[in-house]
């Protein structure tokens, strides 16, 4: 059985460390590029930046690749969407 997974940096970290996270939601389509939210030690909600898209994979295969269990490899908790912000234009000038 297969499922998807994505690669994950995190913003500020200063050594560019690239993290595994799964999707557990396959109705997102999840792009190269896209913030997220992940599950890690150290918050339910850290902020990512997806460095691939997302791909499906045998979750024992990958976990055994990437050196870790499968239990290990946590999800994506949340995909961030933009949302523009419309000003009003100021005609007072």
């Amino acid at each position: 059985m297969t499922q998807q997974f994505v690669i994950v940096q995190h913003p500020g970290d200063k050594k560019e460390h690239r993290y595994l996270f799964r999707i557990d939601d396959t109705k997102y389509d999840i792009k190269a590029g896209a913030y997220v939210f992940c599950k890690t030690y150290r918050s339910n909600h850290e902020l990512g930046l997806c460095v691939t898209s997302a791909f499906e994979a045998d979750p024992a295969v990958l976990a055994l690749a990437w050196g870790t269990d499968v239990d290990s490899i946590k999800p994506i908790t949340a995909l961030l969407r933009p949302t523009p912000l419309y000003y009003e234009e100021d005609n007072t000038k």
